[in-house]
């Protein structure tokens, strides 16, 4: 009898389960600035659209969605769209330079970006072409050539 009650608690020991919890809780912290952001310039009565993507710079490591801001920049509006794509518009016949920060925050933390320099200026440059066809067309001297 003695060894039949201790099979019995031995049994009923084994079905007997009990839960362990185990893993890491990540602590909520600041977005990481990856790398800087570039410098923009552009020509004067022009737009920059889709200059650069503010999930290439910014990283969140907890898991948690990031929302960009920006300071306030004089002449240019700025505008980041729903993909954090951003875009420059400057008042009409607005040259000079200005500067914005952009800013990424998880809710609980922010982390600012290094400060960017937005040139709008006079375009210099002349206009290049190229193609990657060629046409052997003869041309004289005084003949009118049309190039589209």
């Amino acid at each position: 009898m003695f060894f039949l009650v201790v099979v019995t608690q031995l049994v009923s020991s084994l079905n007997q389960t009990s839960e362990v919890n185990t893993g890491i809780e990540v602590q909520n912290s600041p977005p990481f600035l990856l790398k800087p952001i570039p410098d923009q310039s552009w020509a004067s009565d022009t737009f920059l659209v889709g200059a650069f993507d503010l999930d290439d710079y910014f990283m969140e490591v907890s898991g948690l969605p990031l929302n960009y801001s920006y300071s306030s920049v004089q002449n240019i509006t700025i505008v980041i769209d729903s993909s954090n794509n951003v875009s420059f518009y400057p008042d009409f016949g607005f040259i000079g330079v200005r500067n914005v920060t952009f800013s990424a925050s998880n809710g609980a933390f922010n982390t600012s970006s290094n400060v960017v320099y937005l040139s709008v200026g006079v375009d210099n440059e002349p206009p290049r072409w190229s193609s990657s066809s060629k046409d052997r067309t003869t041309i004289y001297q005084s003949s009118y050539v049309n190039f589209s």
